[in-house]
């Protein structure tokens, strides 16, 4: 019944959101407990959370991308919460970036540093028109000149949206790599450990290598992920994770991801870290979307979910352990 209440819920945010209410409306009242599992939905969101399904998931995905091109008025205000969200954090992150893109365009050439604090999340345009979403703890230096279209990620997530020019390419430097397009959108991460991870979602991408030492360029397709790990020489390509694409909205997507990695991703939004008592909890699949920012909300959420004791260290850090708290 919760799957039914979460799938109903991404419905109800997603681009048809009027055409589903009758018939959720029809679940809703075909039996209280619907209408109560519903409500208490709600509630969990409103707390940072929502379980949900695969396909509740991928709807979220493309509400995401539904919103970047469709006005809010198509859609009642109720039921535009979550996307009415989003655009005032994007709207936000904008005006946050306005005085650093006003320093950047007062040239076409010269070095600029692109960075972001721990929990914050900016929105920049480039001097081609194109446009980099930098996620919490990022750092990208800008080396556009006049007939170059080049930065490098430094440390954390970007997503790319490459403005079309098909005499200059779109070239990001990470690690030991290039990423190269001519348009498109795209995902780039370098993790502490720098390991890199590549995943396209419009358009075609290619990587290459900046190194001496001989490795061959990979091109990317929308659906697929280019995982390396941080020597660079093991290169997997799979399937890119469903609903992975929302951070730049302030969501946390997981799909049966293990806690452990769950929890690394949610720590990096906060100074106040969520830990684990018993490492062996880390195994525990974790599927819902979660408020980024919302780390106390995070970890109470999945304390709910495992029926886990929450307690706050002295320091601040939210400890999550099995049996009863003293």
């Amino acid at each position: 019944m919760r799957r039914e209440a979460a799938a109903w819920f991404a419905k109800l945010r997603g681009p048809d959101a009027l055409r589903h209410q009758v018939a959720f409306e029809a679940w809703r009242n075909a039996d209280p407990a619907h209408a109560a599992t519903y409500d208490r939905l709600l509630q969990h969101w409103d707390r940072a959370a929502v379980l949900a399904t695969p396909e509740a998931l991928q709807t979220a995905r493309q509400t995401r991308r539904t919103w970047r091109t469709r006005p809010p008025w198509r859609v009642r205000a109720r039921l535009a919460w979550a996307a009415a969200a989003c655009v005032i954090l994007l709207l936000g992150a904008v005006a946050a970036g306005w005085p650093m893109l006003r320093a950047g365009r007062l040239g076409l050439s010269g070095e600029r540093r692109l960075e972001t604090a721990v929990s914050e999340t900016r929105s920049v345009r480039l001097a081609d028109g194109s446009q980099v979403v930098l996620d919490t703890d990022t750092l990208i230096v800008d080396h556009f000149g006049p007939h170059d279209r080049r930065l490098e990620l430094m440390r954390g997530r970007a997503r790319f949206d490459v403005n079309d020019d098909r005499h200059t390419p779109f070239i990001v430097a990470v690690g030991d790599r290039r990423v190269i397009a001519r348009s498109g959108e795209f995902d780039i991460a370098l993790s502490p450990e720098h390991a890199i991870a590549v995943i396209p979602i419009h358009g075609v991408v290619q990587v290459e290598s900046r190194s001496l030492s001989p490795r061959p360029a990979m091109s990317l397709q929308p659906g697929q992920r280019l995982a390396l790990d941080a020597s660079g020489d093991q290169a997997r390509i799979d399937a890119a994770p469903a609903a992975g694409g929302l951070w730049p909205s302030g969501l946390l997507s997981f799909q049966s991801t293990p806690l452990s990695r769950a929890i690394a991703e949610a720590n990096r939004y906060s100074q106040r870290k969520v830990r684990l008592a018993d490492p062996g909890l880390g195994a525990l699949a974790v599927s819902g979307v979660f408020r980024a920012t919302a780390t106390a909300d995070f970890a109470a959420s999945i304390a709910s979910m495992f029926g886990l004791t929450l307690t706050v260290a002295p320091n601040g850090d939210y400890i999550l352990s099995r049996g009863q708290a003293v």
